[in-house]
C-alpha cells in the first residue's frame, strides 16, 4: 500500500508538471512539485497531521527477539535486586560504623579524655591578620 501510493503521488506530481508546464504554461505547475517530493522522499504531510506517519512506527518484533528481550529483562531485575541488596547491606554497615564511633566518642567526653575547646567570643581580636 505505500508503494502504490508513493507511486500514485509521483505519477500525479509528474502529471501536473508535465500538464501545466509544457503543454499549458502556467505558474499552476508548481504544485505539481508537492506530489512528486511527498511521493520521492516518502514523507507525506496529510499522513502526519492525520498520525499515520509511516516512518514513527516500530518495527513488529518475532517470537525470538520477545523471548530474548523477556529473558534479558529477567537478568536485569535479578542484577538490579542484588545491586539493591548490597546497597542496603552497605548502608546497615555504615550506620553500624558511625554508631560505633559515636559511642566512642561520647565515652571519651564523660571521661574527660576529649575537651571542648573554649572559644574566643571577643568580636575582634587583638593579632594582626598579617606580619609585616
Amino acid at each position: 500500500m505505500i508503494v502504490i501510493d508513493r507511486a500514485l503521488r509521483i505519477l500525479a506530481g509528474l502529471f501536473v508538471l508535465i500538464f501545466f508546464g509544457l503543454l499549458y504554461p502556467t505558474w499552476w505547475c508548481f504544485l505539481g512539485l508537492i506530489p512528486l517530493v511527498t511521493g520521492v522522499s516518502g514523507i507525506s504531510l496529510v499522513y502526519w497531521l492525520r498520525g499515520e506517519y509511516k516512518k514513527d512506527k516500530k518495527p513488529t518484533k518475532t517470537p525470538e527477539q520477545l523471548s530474548k528481550e523477556k529473558l534479558s529483562k529477567a537478568a536485569r531485575k535479578q542484577k538490579r535486586d542484588a545491586l539493591f541488596k548490597s546497597m542496603k547491606n552497605e548502608a546497615i554497615k555504615a550506620r553500624k560504623y558511625s554508631q560505633m564511633a559515636w559511642n566512642e566518642q561520647k565515652e571519651s567526653l564523660e571521661k574527660g579524655a576529649l575537651k571542648p575547646k573554649k572559644r574566643d567570643n571577643k568580636l575582634f581580636s587583638d593579632k594582626p591578620l598579617f606580619n609585616d
